[in-house]
């Protein structure tokens, strides 16, 4: 999706540089943006998949009248294809660009308390002096940051909502630590992978896998994957996790080497050939 919305951004680009109205096109973007954020009801209508792409450009049309034509022909192009709905999402792809053009760079910087000017001026100056570009700083501030700051600069990751997924972060590791220490446990045991994808000789790549990131990924805290058998075809399954105490791997090796030493999972070796027969 980001993809194409990047590609559309820098199709407008081009065509507004080539008129010389880059700045033009920038500005009446993103006043479509504001109105599109300011009435959700727009919003939706543009989103809707189910309504006709003709109607969204004629309402669109209304919308933009008095624009400049560069960015009328955009607006109509977009709601031509199906992609009205996107319209916010390109006008930020397309105000990257032309801060990167024009050797701008916008950043947000979040903050658990109120940053003073002198301290704000000391970070934009080091920003500006690292990427060579002048700096469009915007500032808010957090209070459920635990220390430090965010920095956001470009338009990725919205930093309100990377802050959130730090919350989060933070909440989910303290959970698992205080288990770990309240009830004494030495190791967690979580299911591993799932069960593997059936082979299709059908298809360029013979053996395909869904891998799914294990939630201890999150905390930060030691884990490890032990063989725990085979399908019926002679796949292997997914394993089984083990996590273990924060800095204590020597006893999490040592407890997954006790599980090895009473099996014999991790000495076969998969059936690839049997398998590609069922």
């Amino acid at each position: 999706m980001a993809v194409a919305q990047r590609m559309y951004a820098r199709a407008l680009y081009e065509a507004a540089r080539e008129k010389d109205r880059v700045d033009t096109a920038r500005d009446q973007l993103a006043e479509l943006a504001a109105a599109m954020e300011s009435s959700p009801e727009l919003e939706a209508f543009l989103a809707n998949p189910q309504l006709d792409p003709g109607a969204k450009e004629s309402v669109l049309e209304e919308v933009t009248t008095g624009a400049d034509p560069v960015v009328r022909n955009f607006v109509r192009l977009v709601a031509s294809k199906g992609r009205a709905g996107q319209l916010r999402a390109i006008a930020e792809e397309f105000e990257a660009i032309v801060d990167r053009e024009q050797g701008r760079i916008a950043v947000e910087l979040t903050t658990a308390y109120e940053l003073g000017d002198e301290e704000a001026k000391a970070i934009v100056a080091k920003i500006e002096e690292a990427s060579g570009r002048t700096v469009e700083a915007t500032r808010s501030v957090d209070p459920d940051l635990i220390g430090g700051m965010i920095l956001q600069a470009g338009s990725l990751i919205p930093a309100a909502r990377y802050a959130e997924a730090v919350r989060a972060r933070t909440l989910i590791t303290r959970s698992v630590r205080k288990t770990f220490q309240t009830h004494g446990i030495d190791a967690l045991l979580a299911p591993g992978w799932g069960p593997p994808k059936a082979v299709d000789e059908s298809i360029d790549v013979p053996f395909t896998f869904a891998m799914r990131p294990s939630a201890v990924n999150l905390t930060g805290m030691p884990a490890i994957n032990v063989p725990c058998g085979f399908t019926e075809t002679g796949l292997p399954l997914g394993g089984i996790e083990l996590w273990g105490r924060p800095l204590d791997e020597a006893k999490l090796l040592s407890i997954a080497a006790a599980y090895e030493a009473v099996g014999e999972w991790h000495r076969r070796v998969p059936d690839i050939a049997g398998a590609l027969q069922q």
